[in-house]
């Protein structure tokens, strides 16, 4: 619940500027941005090079806070590089719609509604007031039943790449939609469906994270356990299954439902591999001359090295 009311507006605010004391690389096929992805970088480190508020605690005035009414569980945004015009724009991804705002006065640019699903402001302050008058398991009964608009996990999952163009996990976490400019030049243009992509049916399991390799090709991995690189186009894209998959019966150890899989969170991607956690390993899979590989690069998580 709290990320269908929070959610429902953007509220702006203005950092300066400063030199991270240890950056992660920067993948250059992302937007350059201090934000094309979940999780901030291709590193997934959630740090940024921005100083947080500095002065004493207090409460901001009427006229320091901006509001623009997006819509239901805006998960997460996104940052574009700087347009011809030297501008940049949000992206974003909610239950009502993918967004396009100006960076500087959250001003709505464009919505291309998702078929089905529209909430009107009053409808979002209308749960807010009945969340309020509620208590206790009366009020988390309520909460549930409201993020069950948003219960599919893969849409949370996006990234914005260097030509400004955002994608979007989808499909009931079985696809990839692509959505950009019009005109790519204009920071004003309006939002185009741009393509689509269904995992094949040889790939099990629903999408975990997605990321980018240093070269441009998008990645994600599936909690049965597969890792898959797409290129950007569709065009082509590559298949392997983690170490241990098998053994452990992947398809069959989730804990619980959409999350807790045997993969249960995004990977991170630095120029030579993609970094990925399942319930009892650490795995590395390799990514050179467009190729995956798992090779022997998997530890255990307690610490003892697997296949080495």
């Amino acid at each position: 619940m709290s990320a269908l009311l929070i959610g429902s507006f953007f509220a702006a605010g203005h950092v300066s500027e400063i030199n991270a004391a240890n950056p992660a690389p920067r993948n250059p096929h992302l937007a350059d941005s201090t934000n094309p992805i979940g999780h901030t970088t291709s590193a997934q480190q959630d740090s940024v090079p921005q100083a947080g508020p500095i002065g004493p605690t207090r409460t901001l005035d009427d006229f320091e806070l901006q509001y623009r009414h997006f819509g239901p569980f805006q998960f997460g945004t996104s940052i574009s590089g700087v347009y011809p015009d030297g501008k940049r724009v949000f992206w974003s991804n909610g239950a009502n719609g993918v967004f396009k705002a100006e960076h500087d006065s959250f001003n709505i640019i464009d919505r291309f509604p998702v078929e089905g699903k529209e909430f009107s402001r009053p409808e979002i302050e209308g749960a807010l007031e009945e969340l309020r008058s509620r208590e206790g398991l009366s009020a988390m009964y309520f909460a549930f039943k409201q993020a069950d608009m948003f219960k599919e996990l893969s849409g949370v999952y996006t990234l914005l790449d260097n030509n400004h163009d955002y994608y979007i996990g989808d499909n009931g976490g079985r696809g990839i939609t692509v959505y950009g400019d019009a005109d790519p030049s204009d920071s004003n243009s309006k939002i185009v469906k741009k393509r689509q992509w269904t995992m094949p049916d040889s790939v099990s399991g629903l999408m975990i994270g997605m990321n980018m390799t240093f070269d441009g090709w998008i990645v994600f991995a599936t909690e049965h356990g597969y890792i898959v690189s797409v290129k950007k186009d569709f065009s082509e894209e590559r298949v392997v299954r983690l170490n241990y998959a098998v053994e452990e019966d992947a398809e069959n150890a989730a804990t619980g439902p959409t999350g807790k899989g045997w993969v249960r969170n995004g990977q991170a991607v630095d120029e030579s591999g993609i970094y990925v956690a399942s319930q009892n390993h650490m795995h590395k899979v390799i990514w050179q001359n467009e190729q995956l590989s798992v090779d022997d690069r998997t530890f255990a998580l307690t610490g003892s090295c697997k296949n080495c």
